[in-house]
């Protein structure tokens, strides 16, 4: 199942609004099915980033932070995007996947 779902994740590339829009329905379904996998949250934080609805972008990146292994080797990188968001100051762009 992990193997469809990262297939099905990378045909949704996220690049700008439009993509990110686009996204997120098809993450919807792959998440009704998979569940709250890291790879769905990961991906739908980065369509919510990339919209710039903070408020949904941080809560998938802390639902990611509480399903992800605390050794998954992105961890760190999640965590600084959620305390970002979670900060005064909002980010003005994504960086990085």
């Amino acid at each position: 199942m992990e193997r469809a779902v990262t297939g099905l994740l990378s045909d949704n590339r996220i690049t700008d609004a439009r993509s990110a829009r686009a996204a997120l329905g098809p993450i919807s379904q792959i998440k009704s099915v998979a569940g709250e996998t890291p790879k769905v949250l990961a991906k739908e934080a980065r369509a919510y980033h990339v919209l710039k609805d903070w408020a949904k972008a941080e809560r998938s990146y802390r639902k990611w932070l509480k399903t992800a292994p605390q050794r998954h080797p992105d961890r760190k990188r999640i965590d600084r995007k959620s305390t970002s968001l979670n900060s005064s100051q909002k980010p003005n762009s994504y960086a990085g996947s």
